[in-house]
């Protein structure tokens, strides 16, 4: 499972935008998004594309709820990293979700003792996008939100969860945007030695 499934899902815009956008993208783009994530095994990706292509209109409605989700959780997020008041309608939005959510949660008992499950019997198509609706109120009433970062490489956008020791991480990623800005600076120091 990623570090934070909620900033996973607000970067899949990111990523996926760049790929294919929203207007193009899909219900089974969500699933393969959910798959790799480690969100979903593959059998259970295997039913939810199975059933997406038996109900097409309620899979584009879960779809297009989930990407006006991710906007909400992006709008809400990146309020919060600039200190700021959210949107009204991100806040509204979200605290849908949520509710939408925890009617689907539930109290289990384990060998290893209680542990919240999710309800998989009704509402099949939407039920990948409970857990993100949970992990983003689990992380937006801890005290990890204030570790919520943007990666500061040009035209990234990507969050990510800064849990460097010192809580100065500037990248979402070391290998890619650091590497890159690194490189950045070096040619520009070169250029305006020579």
């Amino acid at each position: 499972m990623p570090q934070d499934l909620c900033i996973e899902f607000v970067n899949a815009d990111v990523v996926l935008d760049r790929v294919k956008p929203d207007s193009e993208a899909s219900y089974a783009d969500l699933v393969g998004w959910s798959l790799r994530s480690g969100l979903i095994p593959g059998m259970v990706a295997s039913q939810l594309q199975r059933e997406a292509q038996k109900r097409p209109g309620q899979a584009r409605e879960v779809f297009d709820r989930a990407v006006q989700w991710r906007q909400a959780f992006h709008g809400v997020l990146s309020a919060s990293i600039r200190r700021k008041r959210p949107p009204e309608a991100a806040l509204a939005i979200l605290n849908e979700a949520i509710a939408a959510a925890a009617a689907h949660r539930r109290l289990d008992f384990a060998p290893s003792g209680f542990a919240w499950t999710w309800d998989g019997d009704s509402d099949f198509l939407e039920q990948l996008l409970w857990p993100i609706v949970g992990a983003a109120a689990e992380l937006l009433t801890s005290t990890r939100l204030r570790f919520v970062r943007e990666c500061a490489a040009v035209g990234c956008g990507r969050l990510f969860l800064d849990s460097t020791k010192n809580h100065s991480r500037r990248w979402c990623d070391m290998k890619r945007c650091g590497n890159r800005a690194k490189v950045r600076r070096l040619r520009a120091r070169r250029r305006n030695a020579g």
